[in-house]
């Protein structure tokens, strides 16, 4: 964990500096100042020694007990930006143009070593092994399994005269052919993530990522408040991953390309985003579970029951908005194409100038709005019991 305690000013405000706290843990992001609540989005700069810091923020949140800073006010941290020369007056991240970061468990998944040593002549020898890239993806964007060397960033340029440690990991390295936004490069990030904790069985997070952009020459660190964690909260030392690369290597981008296909459909993206939030490592409270599945039932009635089908013909037949059916409502010759299909649709509703407007918004679409919650789940329910007495 790192903590930085320092001067920060809220960007395009020169000449304001307060007191601020910084708390970094893996994707676990809070950030503490004394200028006051922040309502809007906005991003604060600081510096600790020779580094740079911007936090991007949108809102307020609560307080933890990791807070040591009296008299302030927590911010909700989007993410992190740490690089060694001052920041451009950016108000969001983009003009990505290339990024690296690392999933810890890919170190046991890959199963083979990226360093090795040796001893002749009672001389010990050591050094990085040499790998191939792995392709995941050949482009839109080119997405590749790399290994990282650390040897010169972690050792030489400390200059400690006593050590030197040699150390490469395996990282994910993503080239854009058009450089790209924060939103774009999250959910590549966590189409990979999430990739990967289906094959390995369990994901930590996601770590030491950095940024290239179109705009500057230096690149930058990212630090992202978000979790990417999967199955980890029942992870437990001694757990084997599920699959191993050498088993899949020669269709890995086959796999990839079918994930990627699958994590962008929008017809799967609440299934695929609630199951993933449930197995996530952070706290989850039972409201939200709840209100997921809910959300989850109502989606797959609507489905099963073909309602968005009809009400997409309704609205094709009559051309119709609320304000037209609403004035047809009430017109001698309009109220009769109607009565018959809402008595139909509410039995023993009586039409009144009171209803008339959540009458025509029923109308309009294709009363979807008029099923309520429990007549839903009953519906699911009687279907389901149904389906069992005839297997």
């Amino acid at each position: 964990m790192e903590r930085h305690i320092g001067i920060w000013e809220k960007e395009g405000q020169k000449g304001k500096p307060d007191v601020g706290e910084l708390i970094i843990d893996g994707n676990s992001i809070e950030f503490y100042s004394r200028h006051g609540k922040e309502p809007f989005p906005c991003a604060y700069v600081g510096h600790v020694e020779f580094v740079q810091y911007k936090v991007f923020i949108s809102g307020s949140s609560e307080h933890s007990t990791r807070c040591s800073l009296e008299s302030c006010s927590c911010h909700r941290v989007v993410s992190v930006l740490r690089q060694g020369t001052p920041f451009q007056e950016r108000a969001n991240i983009d003009g990505i143009t290339e990024v690296r970061f690392e999933i810890p468990e890919l170190i046991d998944w890959i199963g083979v070593k990226t360093v090795d040593w040796d001893a002749p002549n009672d001389r010990i020898i050591a050094g990085e092994i040499q790998a191939d890239p792995i392709i995941l993806s050949q482009a839109g964007p080119r997405i590749e399994l790399v290994f990282a060397s650390k040897t010169i960033n972690n050792s030489i340029e400390k200059w400690d005269p006593c050590s030197l440690t040699i150390e490469s990991r395996p990282a994910i390295e993503i080239k854009y052919e058009e450089s790209a936004d924060y939103d774009t490069l999250i959910a590549d990030i966590r189409c990979i993530s999430q990739f990967f904790g289906l094959l390995i069985g369990y994901v930590s997070g996601v770590t030491n990522v950095f940024l290239s952009f179109d705009y500057q020459e230096s690149a930058a660190q990212l630090f992202i408040n978000s979790d990417f964690s999967y199955n980890y909260s029942t992870y437990h030392p001694g757990i084997r991953p599920r699959t191993y690369l050498y088993l899949l290597e020669e269709n890995i981008e086959r796999y990839y390309t079918a994930w990627r296909s699958f994590y962008f459909n929008d017809e799967y993206s609440f299934i695929r985003q609630m199951y993933f939030s449930v197995n996530g490592q952070r706290k989850q409270f039972a409201e939200d579970i709840l209100l997921q599945y809910i959300r989850f039932l109502e989606g797959y009635d609507l489905r099963i029951s073909q309602d968005e089908e009809t009400a997409d013909r309704i609205r094709q037949a009559t051309k119709l908005s609320a304000k037209e059916i609403r004035n047809l409502l009430f017109s001698e010759d309009g109220r009769p194409l109607f009565e018959d299909a809402i008595r139909e649709a509410i039995p023993n509703y009586v039409i009144n100038n009171d209803h008339e407007k959540d009458i025509s918004q029923w109308i309009a679409t294709g009363y979807i709005g008029r099923t309520s919650l429990s007549s839903r789940l009953q519906r699911l329910s009687a279907n389901n019991f149904d389906f069992w007495l005839s297997a």
